[in-house]
């Protein structure tokens, strides 16, 4: 995805939807996962505050940390892939689009002029 490209809310809600999904596997993160999956953001917002406290109480077990940290790691590769899938389709789109509007025009290449400014001399 372009850095100006927003994602339409659709997509946006799937991706959600999709992150909620995964995150409703595990015990510790389900109540994230299924606001996430039914698109409640603010009861998503309160279970991640839940679930923050519980960390910062030392309130999960090493084992249940674990999970938590596998289970966002998972997440957050999906929603990498996916992001990467995305920028693949919009830069197909933009090539698409670029080769209708311009026609077969191409970009010619220039000669750059050295660096240094200087024409080197034939001692």
């Amino acid at each position: 995805m372009t850095k100006d490209a927003e994602p339409n809310q659709a997509e946006l809600n799937k991706q959600l939807a999709d992150m909620g999904k995964e995150l409703s596997k595990d015990q510790t993160t389900k109540e994230l996962g299924d606001a996430l999956q039914k698109n409640e953001l603010d009861k998503a917002k309160q279970e991640l505050e839940k679930l923050a406290e519980k960390l910062d109480q030392k309130q999960l077990s090493d084992k249940q940390k674990e999970e938590l940290a596998k289970q966002l790691d998972k997440v957050a590769k999906q929603m990498e892939q996916k992001d990467k899938q995305q920028e693949q389709k919009q830069d197909q789109q933009q090539q698409k689009l670029e080769g209708i509007s311009g026609g077969s025009r191409r970009r010619r290449s220039r000669p750059r002029p050295s660096r240094s400014g200087s024409i080197p001399s034939a001692s």
